[in-house]
């Protein structure tokens, strides 16, 4: 398995399904990847939503325990060489995964890979371009598993942002580099967890 992507959820029953759907189209071998989705306690119909698409995609679900542990139950049941997280109300490119996995393949001496990003609306207009190094996001960054493994994964102690507490560590002891390509659609609407930037 060379990749696996994590998809932490909670209630996005509305988004969900547009980001399963780009996941299951891309320009990569089926085979050579996995979609995890770890839906953390769902009170809507989320679970609903991702029933099309079982046999195709693994289901993980816990008690409802934040963010931070989502992400981290799907870092470990992940199999693939790589792992990248993409949000539950994001979506990305048909070349996402192929092109970060080249990258990261191909240049031995990096531990991940980032790319830019799309800001969206609810109907996929482009509100402007984010730039990953300027303006970073926890999603759309590909890791070796073993680099990902040895950080120790999320602080669960942390309630929001822990991808900042995370990168703190795995920046000074790990090289990630920027692709200025914008490969990853990041959606922000009212329902965010923060109400200017959401948590991705």
């Amino acid at each position: 398995m060379r990749v696996s992507v994590i998809v932490p959820n909670y209630n996005y029953e509305k988004y969900i399904g547009r980001t399963i759907r780009s996941l299951l189209a891309q320009n990569f071998p089926r085979s050579d990847y996995e979609v995890i989705v770890i839906d953390d306690g769902s009170t809507d119909k989320s679970l609903t939503v991702l029933e099309p698409y079982l046999g195709q995609i693994e289901v993980v679900t816990q008690s409802h325990k934040g963010q931070a542990s989502a992400c981290n139950e799907g870092f470990h049941k992940a199999q693939g060489q790589y792992i990248v997280r993409v949000d539950s109300d994001d979506y990305v490119n048909t070349n996402f995964l192929l092109v970060e996995s080249l990258f990261i393949e191909h240049n031995k001496g990096f531990s991940g890979v980032c790319c830019d990003y799309y800001k969206v609306d609810e109907w996929g207009n482009i509100l402007s371009r984010g730039d990953a190094v300027k303006e970073p996001i926890a999603c759309g960054v590909m890791f070796r598993h073993e680099r990902l493994l040895a950080a120790g994964f999320y602080n669960g102690d942390v309630p929001l942002w822990e991808e900042q507490e995370f990168m703190q560590r795995y920046l000074p002891v790990n090289d990630v580099y920027h692709l200025p390509l914008p490969l990853y659609r990041y959606f922000q609407h009212s329902g965010s967890l923060t109400h200017k930037e959401k948590e991705c």
